[in-house]
């Protein structure tokens, strides 16, 4: 059921949004975020952890972040429908970012 209600919601959230050029960052921003926070993990966990599972158990809890939850309501709260419609915006293509890693692990490594 969470399936199918939730990308229903981030699908109707859109229609509050005006289209502008300011609007394209929030995608690249959903893009790189997960990269990022990624990348600080890998950084992160080099000494603490020497169990490959374990680093790699790391660095995903680190790109898998609350934006959704914690941001989404945060937004929400703050600034209305506006501001959860563009969290779900960098979530949508965060999630492709994630996805893509995920995808890119299987085929490489």
């Amino acid at each position: 059921m969470f399936f199918v209600i939730l990308p229903i919601s981030m699908t109707l959230v859109f229609w509050n949004i005006e289209i502008s050029k300011e609007l394209i960052l929030l995608p690249i921003l959903g893009l790189i975020l997960p990269l990022i926070s990624g990348a600080i993990g890998y950084f992160m966990c080099g000494d603490r952890f020497h169990n490959p599972r374990q680093k790699g158990g790391y660095v995903v809890a680190s790109i898998l972040s609350n934006r959704g939850t914690i941001g989404g309501l945060t937004m929400y709260i703050l600034y209305g429908e506006i501001g959860l419609a563009y969290v779900n915006l960098i979530i949508l293509f965060g999630a492709i970012t994630v996805y893509m890693i995920a995808t890119c692990r299987e085929l490489f490594w």
